[in-house]
């Protein structure tokens, strides 16, 4: 049976997360109260606290189609005792990120540019994972949240990501008889 070798899930949201606390060049408790993964979560979604006044960022990791994904390359490594099956295929994934606060669409525009950075770019290669520039530009559509009217932008992030499974392949034990016959 094939199993994915690493969890590929939360390897990207930290690589991102990390990613964006280095554009942002912010601290890591700056970054735990300026960023947060929405929806769903192990400990359910966070409860929506910000104010007007205060720049939030809402990130939300979905799969995403992306043209070349899906094609998967397969090695068998083979041993004395059997061998290892390695498949290995890029997957679509993307970063829709939700900004709230008076600087929304400055954050938004500055997200997007800043996953081009070297060291962002960097960042994504520790999780297998590689930026897809230029596909959306944000966009802006205040909200109306408790009575309370929020500018919020938008900016959705593609990115692709490797993921390789490994399993066990066993020797063949039993050559089966063949016969050859002819046609006449």
């Amino acid at each position: 049976m094939l199993t994915p070798i690493k969890d590929y899930p939360e390897i990207a949201k930290d690589a991102i997360f990390d990613a964006l606390t280095l554009i942002f060049g912010l601290t890591e408790t700056q970054a735990n109260k300026m960023f947060r993964f929405s929806w769903p979560s192990p400990n359910g979604s966070e409860k929506f606290t910000a104010k007007p006044t205060t720049d939030v960022c809402y990130i939300r990791l979905t799969p995403n189609s992306l043209s070349g994904e899906g094609y998967i390359n397969d090695t068998v490594s083979l041993g004395d005792n059997g061998g290892v099956e390695r498949m290995d295929t890029h997957s679509g994934l993307r970063a829709q990120l939700i900004f709230y606060g008076p600087h929304s669409a400055e954050n938004a525009m500055r997200a997007r540019v800043g996953f081009n950075r070297t060291d962002a770019l960097s960042v994504l290669k520790t999780a297998d994972m590689s930026y897809v520039p230029n596909r959306s530009m944000p966009v802006s559509m205040d909200e109306l949240i408790d009575g309370n009217w929020f500018s919020r932008n938008d900016v959705s992030l593609d990115f692709y990501q490797l993921i390789v499974y490994t399993g066990a392949v066993g020797l063949i034990e039993h050559v089966p008889d063949i016969h050859i016959t002819k046609n006449s």
